[in-house]
């Protein structure tokens, strides 16, 4: 029985930084981000099928909160049982 609770696969974030990785977020479902490395640059990621890029993980993790004070525009939704950062501070 499914009860809708938790993230689904369309809520979620496959991030990677080989084609493969892109390869393997687009049969999950999940969107596809990819890292720009040795093992591919940005431009490469996105024509393997990412759906967004960023030139480190860093740098994908301030675009998803935002900047500190400014509501997030992040296109990921937390589930009700996603607690995996429970007592974390907040950037907000």
């Amino acid at each position: 029985m499914e009860l809708g609770l938790g993230p689904t696969a369309a809520g979620t974030a496959y991030v990677g930084d080989a084609f493969d990785d892109m390869r393997m977020a687009r049969a999950a479902g999940a969107r596809a981000v990819g890292i720009g490395s040795v093992l591919g640059d940005e431009a490469s990621l996105r024509a393997a099928g990412a759906d967004e890029t960023a030139p480190s993980v860093a740098a994908w993790v301030d675009r998803l909160l935002g900047p500190p004070g400014v509501e997030s525009t992040c296109r990921l939704e937390a589930g009700p049982t996603e607690d995996w950062d429970r007592g974390a501070p907040r950037r907000r």
